[in-house]
């Protein structure tokens, strides 16, 4: 379970201008496994290792926000999406530990939402809860990437009449 408060950071390749968006409850340490990992280079984002292996130790990091409770913890994923760092070739968020590309729970979520005409601020809104809280539930919940099939059935299902919080729950119960 995360405690809080926790920091954003971003680390970019000054020379690749790529950048890396990630959260912990302790930076000091967490940015030292960062670096301690390049420098061993044994980093689990290989292209953030490649780049570091090619051009060297030019990154700035940076902490971009506090988050302080539970329902501020979305942020990562709105701030990964305004940094873009989820592009391949442009961040280094778009892989998971393994190099396997990563589509987040919450990008697979919004793809869904979009497709059905929606945005993520307009269910958030409908359910009554702060957008950041929407994205962080999102995350958890569909942290596999969604197949064609699925995202089929959860427009179907999102463009019914339904509460959103019942979409959702049958959307995950496999209806």
């Amino acid at each position: 379970m995360a405690t809080y408060p926790r920091v954003i950071y971003r680390i970019t390749h000054n020379v690749t201008g790529r950048s890396y968006i990630g959260s912990t409850e302790n930076f000091e340490k967490r940015i030292k496994s960062h670096i301690d990992a390049l420098r061993g280079d044994r980093h689990p984002v290989r292209d953030m290792q490649r780049d570091y292996n090619e051009y060297g130790d030019d990154f700035t990091i940076e902490k971009i926000w506090i988050v302080q409770s539970p329902e501020d913890h979305g942020k990562e994923y709105e701030l990964m999406d305004k940094y873009r760092t989820r592009i391949r070739g442009v961040g280094y968020n778009y892989q998971d530990n393994h190099g396997v590309t990563r589509v987040s729970g919450y990008y697979n979520a919004k793809i869904a939402i979009k497709s059905a005409g929606l945005t993520v601020q307009s269910v958030a809104k409908s359910m009554g809860i702060a957008t950041s809280t929407l994205a962080a539930k999102l995350a958890d919940k569909y942290c596999k990437p969604i197949t064609l099939s699925e995202a089929k059935r959860f427009k179907k299902i999102v463009k019914s009449e339904l509460p959103l919080e019942i979409l959702f729950k049958k959307f995950e119960e496999g209806e």
